[in-house]
């Protein structure tokens, strides 16, 4: 299992580590329909070796201007590309447990009870929103 290390895990996610239905597990976008985002994600074996092997190769495999931003591959165009909308939505086998902080989380305090996992993507980050977070956790 990969995370950002901007997650936080707010309870046990011991039945999400356990989960083996699938090569690739990742998440709706919460902005973009249809699409993945890797705030978190489940990679079997065989194709964290097809990933190595493409990854490896990337400037013979693809196009510049399809995967990268400044000179710098994208992983999670990378990605797209690669298990597009093959992924397991672990977010749909988790409902409400995995969450993310601008698009579910901060939103609605009503689901905030069920989160395992919160993760960020671009601002704010953990540190800018503490004090919200210790709050509703009792701290």
């Amino acid at each position: 299992m990969v995370f950002g290390l901007d997650t936080i895990i707010t309870g046990s996610i011991e039945h999400i580590l356990n989960w083996e239905e699938g090569e690739c597990g990742l998440l709706d976008d919460p902005y973009v329909k249809g699409e993945i985002c890797n705030g978190i994600g489940i990679y079997d074996e065989s194709i964290v070796n097809r990933f190595w092997h493409m990854w490896t190769e990337r400037d013979r495999l693809f196009k510049r201007d399809e995967l990268f931003y400044d000179g710098i591959l994208s992983e999670m165009a990378f990605l797209r590309t690669v298990v597009g909308k093959g992924a397991t939505r672990l977010n749909r086998i988790f409902p409400e447990e995995i969450q993310s902080y601008k698009a579910h989380w901060s939103v609605n305090k009503q689901k905030r009870r069920n989160a395992r996992i919160v993760y960020f993507h671009g601002n704010p980050k953990p540190p800018n929103v503490e004090r919200e977070l210790l709050e509703d956790w009792g701290v």
